[in-house]
């Protein structure tokens, strides 16, 4: 049986843990995203039903910024 595809929210949490697990902190990738820690938070233990296109804009930028692409 087909899986489906994560979604975006499980894709950023992901994103998310694996910077984390290099060393970087969540207040770090939330100054580099330029959004809040709670926001972040919420997204990584699960707690985010809708993610605004503008937040994931902003997470995904990031995120490509502390990988250096």
């Amino acid at each position: 049986m087909h899986r489906p595809a994560p979604s975006v929210e499980e894709r950023l949490a992901a994103e998310i843990a694996s910077l984390r697990a290099s060393g970087h902190s969540l207040a770090e990738i939330a100054r580099e995203c330029r959004i809040s820690r709670q926001t972040l938070w919420r997204i990584e233990v699960g707690d985010c039903r809708r993610l605004s296109f503008d937040v994931g804009q902003k997470i995904e930028n990031g995120i490509r910024k502390m990988r250096g692409e």
